[in-house]
């Protein structure tokens, strides 16, 4: 059965995403040298993707710490999107919880990551899975994933992949980012739009819905 079929639920995907430890190396990871880097979930999610109809691959920036690229097929020509998450997670020292347990507990998914962003990154993926290839493909935008790595620690992923040429015109970008209020259990969106002058490129747009969202 494929993989993509076997997870019923954006909750068991990002159980998945979660047991498969991301922590990034740099600083004080707090955990075993097998438990850093983002090989293996670069890895999951690239087959995931694969297995939707995107064209996978992956580029290593650093030894054993790829990011993960997915262009699903229809977008050439088109404007573009990219959906942006980062594989990579902060240290796990000083946790009281197993970091990579993905356990469900009253109706919330505990561990590192869940939050940032393996969750947001499962909401991408599961809104992906839901429209399928056709429906991407007829859509009015090209739609590209990638995973990045390092995102923690100076973002060598993001930069690496902004050297390299992606499309016709610069993207749009979209991240969610979680909203901290204890009350409020959502992430909210983020996109991100350049704008070329006099060779500077700047702009960015955040949501705020609340006074009391922060990111």
């Amino acid at each position: 059965m494929k993989m993509s079929t076997a997870i019923s639920s954006v909750g068991d995907l990002l159980a998945a995403l979660v047991r498969i430890p991301s922590v990034n190396p740099e600083g004080d990871p707090g955990t075993a040298a097998e438990n850093c880097g983002e090989q293996r979930v670069a890895e999951f999610v690239g087959n995931y993707l694969q297995e939707l109809g995107a064209a996978v691959r992956y580029e290593e920036v650093e030894p054993g710490r790829p990011n993960v690229i997915a262009a699903f097929p229809g977008g050439d020509g088109k404007p573009a999107v990219l959906l942006g998450p980062h594989l990579d997670t902060v240290g796990v020292g000083g946790m009281s919880i197993a970091p990579f347990g993905g356990e469900r507990r009253d109706g919330r998914i505990y561990g590192r990551g869940a939050c940032d962003t393996k969750g947001t990154m499962a909401a991408m993926l599961w809104a992906l899975r839901g429209l399928g290839t056709e429906r991407i493909a007829a859509l009015d935008i090209g739609v590209t994933f990638v995973g990045f790595m390092g995102e923690e620690t100076g973002q060598p992923g993001s930069r690496h992949f902004a050297k390299k040429p992606f499309c016709e015109k610069p993207p749009g970008r979209i991240r969610l980012r979680p909203n901290r209020r204890a009350d409020q259990l959502r992430h909210r969106p983020q996109t991100q739009g350049h704008a070329l002058a006099g060779n500077h490129s700047a702009g960015s747009s955040r949501a705020r819905l609340d006074p009391g969202a922060r990111r």
